[in-house]
């Protein structure tokens, strides 16, 4: 028997309704499992949300006296960080002052164990180094140069009187700079402080500059003690600022006058200084020591 044509159309019509069902029963579990997954995610959230409500909760509850304690421990804390940080530095710190004990004196003992004692035998490094300290080995190596300069400047001068007795016998002048040459003062007014100095610093150029203008930076004296010129350390710092552009501070100054100082130790007139007052003075003698 021969299958008729409306069977054939029956069993096409059968089979594209299975496979739809097919299709939608899968559709069915897609949205099911993407429900399932969301019902899972809303969990979540509610469990934080209790979680959280449940912190603010505590922490409305906390009376002041768990606040102050719970920051009494962080305080405590924060305390003992410092101590520690404390030791630490204390430690390096004494490294550092062992090190610079042993470059200052030669030893590891522990200066700071004796500093007064040390300062006081030594004086200060700095002011040796600068010429200010009146103790130690640089002041009294630059003590016995002074005194060197002036026991040959006594002898100059006896060689100067010697000299001009002969010449006064002979009918013959002579100066002071036919004996001896032009003295390091003269020498730097005329021809600047490189004539005197191998090495021009500005304490040198400065005390050049004084020179060279001390009879309007100074004020000229005559009394019992001889005719000179006095230099004030305001006033010539005031002169230097406006020459050269400076502010100069009193030590400075001193150094200026020092540098004047000794290199008039070959000159026939005296110049000294005075740090002793309330000002610091220059005093530079317009009279021959030997007159």
């Amino acid at each position: 028997m021969s299958t008729t044509p409306q069977t054939a159309v029956d069993d096409g019509y059968v089979q594209a309704l299975s496979r739809k069902l097919d299709h939608l029963e899968d559709r069915v579990d897609e949205l099911e499992s993407t429900v399932e997954q969301k019902d899972e995610r809303i969990e979540q959230l509610e469990a934080q949300l209790e979680s959280q409500a449940d912190d603010q909760t505590t922490a409305d509850e906390s009376t002041p006296d768990d606040r102050i304690e719970q920051l009494e421990r962080t305080l405590e804390a924060t305390e003992q960080q410092l101590e520690e940080l404390q030791v630490t530095v204390d430690i390096r710190h004494e490294r550092k002052i062992e090190l610079l004990d042993e470059i200052v004196t030669g030893c590891t003992d522990g200066i700071l164990d004796y500093q007064d004692e040390f300062i006081d035998t030594h004086g200060c490094l700095i002011d040796q180094l600068c010429g200010e300290s009146e103790s130690g080995p640089i002041a009294n190596l630059e003590a016995d140069i002074v005194e060197e300069q002036k026991q040959r400047s006594i002898v100059e001068s006896r060689l100067r009187k010697e000299i001009n007795c002969v010449a006064d016998k002979a009918g013959v002048d002579v100066t002071d700079s036919d004996v001896v040459g032009d003295d390091k003062i003269t020498r730097v007014m005329r021809d600047g402080p490189q004539a005197v100095e191998s090495t021009v610093y500005p304490v040198h150029e400065r005390a050049c500059e004084v020179l060279r203008n001390i009879d309007r930076w100074g004020t000229r004296t005559t009394d019992k003690f001889g005719d000179r010129f006095v230099l004030k350390s305001p006033t010539v710092a005031e002169r230097l600022q406006d020459r050269r552009n400076e502010q100069l501070t009193t030590t400075e100054i001193k150094r200026v006058f020092s540098k004047i100082e000794s290199w008039s130790q070959d000159s026939p007139r005296r110049v000294s200084k005075d740090f002793d007052g309330a000002v610091n003075k220059l005093l530079i003698s317009l009279e021959d020591e030997d007159n």
